[in-house]
């Protein structure tokens, strides 16, 4: 928890440092996630669902910012026969907040890339039922995550973004990868 509230101040700091070109944005993006189960010797596995964000940041300069992120990853579940239990089916829900650093590349045009790395607090929701009994468990872990993507501003104020972005979830200490691929819009103020 310590370490968010470090890149909580890192964030503030730079708030508050800008300079003659600082500007902060807002957006929402929508798209699909993939969570790696490992989905060998399971009866069915899904890994993909839907997924949305949402978003906002503060650039320092034309080619530094940070960027705040809430994320919905969706749901990813699998069944597999266990012996003594039977069928046992199981899912993850998951959601998250995150600080970027977001490092910005222009070609003109309205066109740019992106990358951004920082730490993501991602928590996992964990149900498993069978014929004997159901559990379910609720962990939250803090690990590094990133992102790159590439921007295209329609008006002035107004962008698009398509972006993939990896965090990393923990439940039970089985550490999986999340992948996020979502395009959006943000508004620049």
């Amino acid at each position: 928890m310590r370490r968010i509230q470090r890149a909580a101040l890192v964030v503030a700091l730079a708030a508050l440092s800008g300079g003659a070109f600082a500007q902060g944005y807002a957006g929402v993006s929508a798209g699909q996630s993939k969570v790696d189960l490992g989905c060998s010797g399971t009866l069915s596995c899904d890994q993909s669902d839907n997924a949305y964000k949402v978003f906002g940041g503060y650039m320092v300069d034309s080619d530094f910012g940070v960027e705040a992120v809430y994320y919905n990853q969706g749901r990813a579940g699998q069944t597999a026969f266990d012996t003594q239990l039977g069928n046992v089916s199981a899912e993850w829900k998951g959601d998250g907040l995150g600080v970027y650093g977001v490092a910005v590349a222009s070609f003109g045009r309205g066109v740019s890339v992106f990358g951004k790395i920082g730490l993501v607090s991602a928590r996992i929701r964990f149900d498993a039922k069978s014929s004997s009994g159901s559990a379910s468990d609720s962990e939250r872990h803090t690990h590094v995550g990133w992102g790159v993507g590439v921007g295209y501003d329609v008006l002035k104020n107004v962008g698009l973004r398509l972006e993939l972005e990896q965090v990393h979830v923990e439940v039970r200490g089985d550490k999986k990868d999340a992948n996020l691929i979502t395009l959006g819009a943000l508004y620049r103020f």
